[in-house]
């Protein structure tokens, strides 16, 4: 397994939830962690914070990475920090509940740029970097909606199943850089995204579910150092969900 010791690692949406639990555990390998953020500013200071008294480097930055001009000003600012990102992590992501004969298409369309276009936009960024170092690893956050249909989360399951497509095709493409690129697809975890779920759609969840329970965010962290780690896994979209429909 490789050694992750002073990789730069880049986690988008890491003020909180998933996105920090993954930050804190690329952390505690070692790694100099960029928090990425799009408004919770308190929250990604405080995330820092916490990373720092890993005895490793920690910087916040703020930026909407649905926008490309947004995040190439992002990975400018890094490049001029610390240098080249070695492991970048698309977590960002947003979800709008909607029926799709409700939802907006601007709604709609928030959703793909937040969800896809935000990974599209740092995959090609961070790349460029690893294709010169022939060196580094690419995780995308997808969802056991990618896979499976549940009501209300048409936009959703469509962003997801794309992020399954773009990490396959850029796995093939920049496997002969050494580059690795895998998604993580959670099932339901315990995070501010979730915890206003209805009770009626949290149980129907969870009964689909053979462990019959949630998951927590260092289920998705500990995969997520696993796949950084590991020399022979791409093209993979790991699914951490409970058993969902086996």
């Amino acid at each position: 397994m490789i050694d992750l010791k002073n990789k730069n690692v880049l986690v988008t949406g890491a003020a909180r939830g998933i996105g920090k639990a993954i930050a804190i555990a690329f952390a505690k390998e070692g790694c100099n962690i960029i928090v990425n953020y799009k408004n919770s500013e308190k929250e990604a200071i405080s995330t820092c914070e916490e990373i720092r008294k890993l005895g490793v480097k920690a910087f916040a930055i703020k930026a909407d990475v649905s926008f490309e001009v947004q995040v190439n000003d992002m990975f400018d600012n890094i490049k001029g920090a610390l240098g080249n990102i070695d492991i970048l992590v698309n977590n960002a992501g947003i979800v709008i509940p909607s029926v799709f004969r409700k939802m907006s298409i601007e709604d709609f369309d928030m959703v793909m740029k937040t969800n896809l276009y935000s990974a599209v936009f740092c995959s090609k960024k961070a790349l460029s970097g690893m294709r010169e170092k022939r060196d580094g690893v690419i995780i995308n956050m997808s969802s056991s909606s990618s896979e499976h249909a549940y009501y209300g989360q048409t936009g959703y399951s469509c962003s997801k199943a794309a992020i399954n497509a773009l990490t396959k095709s850029l796995a093939l493409e920049n496997g002969k850089y050494n580059i690795r690129i895998n998604a993580i697809a959670p099932g339901l975890i315990t995070t501010d995204m979730t915890k206003d779920l209805k009770e009626d759609i949290r149980q129907d969840f969870l009964n689909k579910t053979a462990l019959g329970k949630m998951g927590k965010t260092e289920d998705i962290s500990e995969m997520a150092v696993f796949l950084a780690k590991s020399e022979f896994i791409t093209g993979q979209i790991m699914n951490i969900n409970g058993g969902i429909y086996i």
